[in-house]
């Protein structure tokens, strides 16, 4: 009975398919021996190198001597007549291979493993066009790597990843980047300019010890976040610039530090500042007349001060740089600007009968209700007699005038009031509306 369990055992282990073999990568225009791992059978994926501390090259030595120069890792490899996909870098496969100067990945490779690269001391160059993610400490302490190219699809940057890249000089996130780990770019004392997008959430001291740091471009948030995030020092060092990415034409922001009203540039898709744009503008909101219900605006020049509410009149979908306050420049007069900034989440909208609470939308400010506004944005306040559930807006000495389609009540504001064609007062809109004259008319 047991001689037959054993045989059983032995004829299903003689079938079971290989989790690991042995193909080619290049080194340097040389064929050299490396692991693979099988990660999916059905899909028919492998990563380079085992998981396991087993040896990644041919001769058990992860610091091979015929591993030096410029490693290409294949896009696919074969076993026996079963073609796989490379998908992954495997938890430290190259890690201490000191004699690799530069690492080029095929498109396929949407993962570099946990300590991957790790110790290579002679990198200079990382090539990744198809990674999502770069696990914790994929290229720890690789002192030489100066560049890291492709990552138009990378989202996650793990803690540690480029820790003690003593030589990186630049490193501009791309957009598809939403996280960023705890320390990730640690001691990386050449870091010169850091670009950080709106999206991009940052753990604590991803830029610790960056000392090198001249520029950082980030979006209008709280100034106050950032600096826990990347190191007070770092923030208060740097020659500042924040940008605006516009969803709609007019919008409200708060200056997360002092910045010229006159010069905005727009965003080239490749990153580089082109020529100055003419049609970005700062305004602060000023009286408001209840007789027309608008609210008159006046356009900013010189230096803003940090903390300003303002409206950001624009090109919708285009970026636009704010530049960093010149030394010396006129500080312009945001004297009553009823514009109220947000630094960090604020309660607005409370009942009062002294002033009322304004939120911005298509051009039109609308009563807000009690609730929540984010840091980085300004809302109105405004105190009058009456309190109109609307007010339009002047920007450019003209009032803001639409006709929209509503495609819904859901989509109207809840304290707008709604006119058909006849004058009659109705409570659901539909069809064509026409913003004008402090009323909104709509067909059924």
């Amino acid at each position: 009975m047991k001689r037959g369990i054993i045989a059983s055992i032995f004829i299903l282990a003689s079938f079971a398919p290989a989790m690991a073999f042995h193909a080619d990568i290049t080194v340097s225009g040389k064929a050299v021996d490396c692991s693979f791992e099988i990660l999916s059978s059905t899909e028919k994926t492998v990563g380079v190198g085992v998981s396991a501390e087993d040896a990644l090259f041919d001769g058990g030595n992860a610091t091979d001597t015929d591993i030096a120069g410029d490693v290409v890792i294949p896009s696919t490899v074969s076993d026996g007549s079963v073609t796989y996909t490379v998908t992954a870098i495997q938890y430290s496969a190259f890690s201490s291979c000191q004699k690799i100067t530069s690492v080029t990945l095929p498109s396929t490779v949407t993962t570099v493993g946990q300590y991957a690269f790790s110790g290579c001391s002679a990198l200079t160059t990382a090539d990744l066009p198809g990674v999502v993610t770069l696990e914790a400490n994929a290229f720890d302490s690789c002192p030489l790597l100066t560049m890291v190219k492709g990552c138009s699809a990378l989202t996650t940057i793990g803690n540690f990843c480029f820790n003690s890249d003593a030589a990186l000089v630049d490193f501009s996130l791309p957009a598809t980047v939403t996280t960023v780990g705890d320390y990730a770019f640690q001691l990386c004392k050449s870091l010169q300019t850091v670009v950080l997008r709106p999206s991009v959430t940052f753990a604590e001291h991803s830029f610790k010890d960056c000392t090198g740091i001249t520029a950082i471009t980030y979006p209008v948030r709280s100034h106050a976040s950032l600096a826990a995030q990347l190191g007070a020092d770092i923030l208060a060092k740097a020659t500042q610039t924040c940008y605006l990415s516009l969803a709609k034409s007019v919008e409200t922001v708060r200056l997360p530090y002092d910045v010229s009203a006159d010069g905005t540039y727009v965003l080239a898709a490749d990153g580089v500042t082109q020529e100055q744009a003419s049609d970005g503008k700062l305004i602060i909101c000023t009286t408001y007349d209840a007789a027309t219900k608008t609210i008159a605006t006046r356009e900013l020049s010189g230096t803003v001060p940090a903390g300003t509410g303002v409206l950001f009149s624009g090109t919708p979908g285009t970026v636009y740089y704010l530049a960093p306050a010149a030394d010396g420049a006129v500080t312009a007069d945001v004297s009553d600007n009823s514009l109220i900034a947000v630094d960090e989440a604020t309660e607005i909208g409370q009942s009062s009968t002294a002033y009322g609470d304004l939120i911005l939308s298509d051009g039109i400010f609308y009563r807000a209700s009690a609730g929540t506004l984010g840091a980085g944005k300004a809302y109105l306040r405004i105190y009058w007699g009456t309190q109109p559930a609307a007010a339009k807006v002047f920007v450019g000495g003209l009032p803001t005038t639409a006709v929209r389609t509503v495609p819904s009540s859901a989509t109207a504001h809840p304290r707008s009031t709604f006119y058909n064609l006849s004058g009659q007062r109705a409570t659901a809109a539909s069809g064509i509306v026409i913003d004008g004259r402090g009323q909104l008319f709509f067909r059924r």
